[in-house]
């Protein structure tokens, strides 16, 4: 049974913050609803509404997933080697029911040390006996992730070096998130070629600082296109421990005709206090790759 560390207060803080958010989406919700009765569908008021009962749902969808991908540290038994971590996805969604294995550095699979599956938030934690772990340590070794059928789709570009009554954390990005399917009778079945639709992905990524330039971690980035009449949420990220994030996001999330987003961010701690709005320094027309550092006030700190 993985051993993970205590809940920690700003855990709760994200919760509770989670629970509010969710609050505020139904009570929206409720008022459009109220309102479309009275004034009708179409009437701007309603359309305001249901704008705004929207952005509050993507902003919760935001904070759940910025809780799973939170970062959980597991404790190694005596003369056992663990490794946990967590497989994803670029928009943090968790990858369920991979089979996480190692192999040599000659690519050949390890089957004395088993394997272990992802849960569905993607999270692993791989307890290797003390037996088995004994012969592995001291030895170098490649992670992999393979999907249920045996295809492997990632595999570390470092080795790991294991040892005993140690834990060794492993976050894996499978990039783009694809379905991972099955193979069957029919995808052997040759199809005609099909026109890809085209999709254009916007990325934005950076590093929140303190006055002083050191990272901070824990805090939720919210990135925001600026409009007219309705800001667009294009999504939310944790930073991690050197206050790093990325966001990605798609035309379609914030086009109005637009080719370019007027990006702005707005950065609260775990107890939903805003420490950061660059709201008033857009960044219009921002390229489809941005990198940003986003300094705190000092006293927020």
């Amino acid at each position: 049974m993985a051993q993970y560390r205590e809940s920690k207060p700003e855990d709760d803080a994200f919760k509770r913050l989670s629970d509010l958010q969710r609050l505020g989406q139904a009570l929206f919700e409720r008022e459009a609803g109220r309102l479309a009765r009275k004034h009708g569908i179409n009437d701007p008021r309603v359309q305001r509404m249901i704008r705004t009962a929207s952005g509050a749902g993507d902003m919760l969808s935001a904070l759940e997933t910025a809780l799973e991908a939170a970062p959980e540290e597991v404790q190694a038994d005596q003369d056992e080697i663990v490794i946990y971590g967590r497989v994803a996805y670029d928009d943090l969604k968790g990858a369920a029911s991979v089979v996480v294995a190692i192999e040599d550095t000659e690519g050949r699979v390890v089957p004395a040390a088993g394997s272990t599956t992802t849960e569905t938030n993607g999270r692993f934690a791989w307890r290797i006996p003390p037996k088995v772990a004994a012969k592995l340590a001291g030895k170098d070794y490649i992670v992999t992730v393979r999907t249920r059928s045996g295809e492997v789709i990632y595999r570390t570009a470092e080795t790991v070096r294991l040892d005993v009554n140690r834990t060794f954390n492993v976050e894996v990005n499978l990039g783009a998130h694809k379905p991972i399917r099955r193979p069957s009778a029919e995808s052997a079945t040759p199809k005609p070629p099909q026109q890809p639709a085209e999709t254009v992905n916007y990325s934005v990524s950076g590093r929140v600082v303190d006055a002083d330039g050191k990272p901070v971690a824990g805090v939720l980035v919210r990135v925001y296109d600026k409009d007219v009449r309705y800001d667009d949420l294009l999504g939310a990220a944790l930073t991690n421990r050197k206050g790093e994030f990325t966001v990605t996001y798609r035309r379609q999330d914030f086009s109005e005709g637009e080719e370019l987003a007027d990006l702005y961010f707005v950065v609260v701690d775990a107890d939903g206090r805003e420490l950061l709005s660059t709201v008033d320094h857009v960044r219009f027309n921002a390229d489809r790759i941005t990198f940003v550092i986003l300094t705190l006030p000092r006293e927020v700190e």
